[in-house]
């Protein structure tokens, strides 16, 4: 009887070559080419491509934070509990670098009452290195929390006691320059903000200034001993002297 014997190492050689003849043939069908740099491609924290020179990027980002909030009457008109459900943020980020030495921000913020506005617009100048020049719509350089992105935060609100000046780090629809810079251990920032339908009793716009200073001698991650002070200025002629909070429950009425 004659047997016919093939080896299986055969089959696999044969298997293994198809394989990355369809791998390569896949590959060619996707590739991209560029007359410039090459891109790089990131897709962690938000989609991101840059050339490899740093001269251009974008990055494609956001955040939605949804609250529940369950109350009693003390925090309401009536005296009755409530519920109340909103979105906190609900914000879609574009950032990115253009020839080198310009940076650009812009945040638009769907969750305020249904409508949407401009969080940030901002356009940072890099090239005087280690100062930043940034002039746009953007907050105030005024106390870490709210130099800390909220999506990095431990708690969903931060300290009330900002209520009692809100307009120290609250960009307030308004828009400002900030020139700032960094020097090891040390940073410093001084800026100019004037908020939208601020004006004293002549009609002149009051602007509000901020100064901070900063010294942080441990900076890596997961590790950081920061110390800094903070000042801030602005007329008084419109404050009418009401301060509210919320107390950190945002559905009250």
């Amino acid at each position: 009887m004659k047997r016919l014997h093939i080896q299986p190492a055969t089959y696999t050689r044969f298997a293994a070559s198809t394989l990355a003849l369809m791998i390569s043939s896949h590959a060619m069908a996707g590739t991209v080419t560029t007359d410039g740099p090459d891109i790089t491609i990131k897709t962690k924290g938000g989609f991101e491509a840059a050339a490899v020179d740093k001269s251009f990027s974008f990055k494609l980002g956001g955040r939605i934070q949804a609250d529940f909030d369950q109350f009693d009457g003390v925090y309401t008109k009536n005296g009755k509990s409530a519920n109340e459900a909103y979105f906190r943020r609900a914000i879609l980020e574009l950032s990115g670098t253009a020839y080198h030495d310009w940076k650009y921000a812009f945040n638009l913020d769907f969750a305020e009452d249904g409508s949407s506005k401009w969080d940030e617009a901002s356009i940072t100048y890099t090239g005087f290195k280690p100062v930043n020049v940034k002039i746009g719509r953007f907050d105030p350089d005024f106390g870490l929390e709210k130099a800390t992105s909220s999506k990095w935060i431990s708690t969903i609100e931060r300290s009330i006691i900002y209520d009692a000046g809100e307009w120290v780090n609250d960009k307030q629809d308004g828009m400002g320059v900030q020139v700032s810079g960094t020097s090891g251990m040390f940073y410093g920032s001084a800026g100019i903000n004037r908020a939208k339908n601020n004006e004293d009793d002549n009609g002149s716009n009051n602007n509000t200034y901020n100064m901070r200073a900063v010294v942080a001698p441990m900076a890596e991650a997961g590790n950081v001993l920061h110390f800094g002070v903070n000042y801030a200025k602005r007329s008084t002629e419109d404050f009418d002297g009401r301060i509210r909070s919320r107390m950190g429950v945002r559905g009250t009425t």
